[in-house]
């Protein structure tokens, strides 16, 4: 990625090239007095809870200004077709694959000066609006502040994902952004009182092409919504459920005490464990396994130091996360499998981490900032966007990390783009017959609106029932535990920090696991189901997480699923894959305890 996002070789013939293509615009404008020359302020009501806004940029009003691109893959232009307000709009266009696609829009025209800028230092928020169309990617936007000299590096802010602060951004509907001028002003030398462009860029994928419309650019005092008082710890266990498994397997007492053994003795809970950090992640090869099994063992680990006590445990945990945070900075791969990987990591190391900081206060604030800053560069450009047209359980994974991610850094955003994908993605994994005649469609997606698509995308049913899910033919069962497990541990997640995601899609759940568990058993499917037969895959190490939500805690009946469990996925030496970890022992039976204080919402 590159430093700066104005390509500096060309920077002076591409400003000179949009200056004049931008004739018509900044003539107009060039005529009447720009209101931000004197500071002008809008009150309250173009834009609700800001007492002052200062529009930059709308076409109308703010219409000076002239743009940069790399003019062989994009334009920047004002535009008629697509507004938000008035009648003229930003058209950031683009096409092109594997490479950088960047933009600027400066709304002094590229003059430079100290005294030359929005003075934004009273303001709280930058906004803006914005729609997508065609194949876009994850967008990232910065500010750019006055010199002497145009485009130092010490003139930007850091670049921040829109995606984090507008979830629904690739839907193609307009939406506003509001971003907290305190995201982006992480430079001590970038000056709020001369702001005089935005950037917008991101890493095109294969065959990208399309558009961002951006409108209405401006800066506001409105004051922070939406927050989130999280809970710790708080992903798949409170303090009291970790407290009950520990206390039971004091006690000697079963299923929890034969379950902690098989933890103990795998090779993850072995104190000479040695971590196998890497800079850089290469998601096709055997650096996905060796990050994976450590997020793992460091897992393990933490889990380990919690129910014995035993500081080694805690030592050789914190051991792992820092190797890992101070290295990994991505993951990359030639077919989308970086972020599948990403994903089942990021799932599993904040798991580890989230016990560390909750119990053991030796791993210190400063671990914890730079093992957050690992989750937000290294994972999140890669789950943030969800991928709609790709198996399911990829997605629902993703879902899974931004959860994790999210209550592990207390970042609102990225734990409610977590919620976000779930919503979409789990109606249109699991089928019900009260959905219609096909499935519905997986949202963010034109790919797969034809009956012929989603026949195909559900890998050729014979027929659409209840408990079908979109990964069941593909390989009987093996990806549809990976998918619902990723569904489950994300509901769980929501759930201890007091949001019932299960209770908006508990029949499509239920019935998913109570099909699949009877051929996991070795009973046969009825021949109507699946005229070609049905090899049923192995057993993976989830169910357990579900069935104690759903049985112990809601008391649905689940004769299938408790079967399964009791007979085959406790007694597995199987116990760890992916995002999948030791869920038997630290979910079996804790419905005798309240998961947490806080109300469902």
């Amino acid at each position: 990625m590159q430093t700066s996002w104005k390509p500096k070789p060309i920077q002076s013939l591409l400003v000179t090239l949009l200056l004049l293509t931008l004739s018509v615009a900044t003539a107009r404008a060039e005529s009447e007095p720009n209101p931000l020359d004197s500071a002008a302020t809008v009150e309250a009501g173009a834009v609700p809870a800001a007492a002052n806004r200062m529009v930059v940029w709308d076409g109308e009003q703010a219409n000076v200004g002239a743009g940069w691109v790399n003019p062989k893959t994009s334009t920047i232009l004002p535009q008629s077709i697509e507004a938000h307000s008035g009648k003229t709009a930003l058209e950031f266009k683009f096409k092109g694959a594997n490479q950088w696609m960047g933009m600027g829009w400066n709304w002094f025209k590229f003059k430079t000066g100290t005294n030359v800028g929005t003075d934004a230092s009273a303001m709280k928020n930058l906004s803006f609006w914005m729609k997508s169309k065609g194949k876009t990617g994850d967008l990232q936007v910065n500010l750019l502040c006055n010199g002497d000299v145009l485009d130092t590096p010490e003139e930007h802010t850091v670049k921040v994902r829109v995606l984090k602060y507008c979830p629904r951004l690739l839907d193609g509907q307009w939406h506003e952004v509001v971003i907290p001028l305190a995201d982006l002003n992480q430079i001590k030398s970038f000056n709020p009182k001369i702001i005089s462009e935005i950037h917008f860029g991101f890493l095109a994928g294969n065959d990208t092409a399309g558009s961002f419309f951006i409108d209405d650019i401006a800066f506001d005092d409105r004051a922070a919504s939406g927050s989130i008082e999280f809970i710790h710890p708080g992903l798949l266990n409170s303090r009291a459920e970790l407290d009950f498994v520990k206390a039971n397997i004091k006690a000697g007492a079963e299923p929890w005490a034969s379950l902690f053994n098989r933890l103990n003795n795998s090779g993850y809970g072995n104190l000479n464990w040695t971590p196998h950090p890497l800079t850089v992640v290469n998601a096709n090869g055997r650096d996905a396994d060796l990050e994976n099994e450590d997020a793992k063992a460091a897992y393990a680990q933490a889990l380990l130091w919690y129910f014995t006590d035993n500081e080694a445990y805690a030592k050789k945990s914190a051991e792992i996360l820092d190797a890992w945070s101070e290295q990994l900075t991505t993951h990359v791969s030639t077919n989308h499998q970086n972020a599948v990987v990403a994903a089942w990591c990021g799932s599993v190391f904040p798991l580890a981490a989230e016990i560390l900081r909750s119990s053991y206060p030796q791993w210190t604030t400063n671990e914890t900032k730079q093992f957050s800053a690992m989750l937000n560069e290294a994972f999140l450009p890669l789950i943030f966007p969800g991928n709609a047209a790709i198996n399911g359980n990829w997605e629902l994974s993703m879902s899974d990390a931004l959860m994790c991610i999210g209550v592990f850094t207390e970042d609102a955003a990225t734990f409610n783009r977590g919620v976000f994908l779930w919503r979409k993605r789990v109606p249109a994994y699991f089928y019900l017959t009260t959905d219609g005649s096909t499935p519905i469609r997986p949202s963010g997606t034109t790919n797969l609106d034809s009956d012929t698509a989603i026949y195909n995308y559900w890998y050729k049913p014979n027929h659409y029932f209840d408990g079908l899910c979109q990964e069941t033919r593909r390989d009987y069962g093996h990806h549809m535990q990976m998918g619902l497990a990723s569904a489950v541990n994300a509901a769980e997640i929501a759930y201890h920090q007091g949001l019932d995601l299960y209770s908006e899609n508990d029949r499509r759940l239920m019935d998913a696991m109570e099909f699949q568990a009877g051929p996991l058993m070795g009973k046969p499917v009825p021949s109507a189901l699946f005229p070609d037969g049905f090899t049923a895959s192995d057993v993976l190490p989830t169910w357990e997480i579900a069935y104690n939500h759903f049985h112990n805690r809601k008391g649905f009946a689940l004769p299938l699923t408790e079967t399964l469990i009791r007979t085959k996925v406790r007694n597995s030496d199987f116990t760890a894959m992916c995002n999948l970890t030791w869920e038997s022992l630290t979910h079996a039976e804790i419905d005798t305890i309240a998961t947490n204080g806080a109300p469902a919402r």
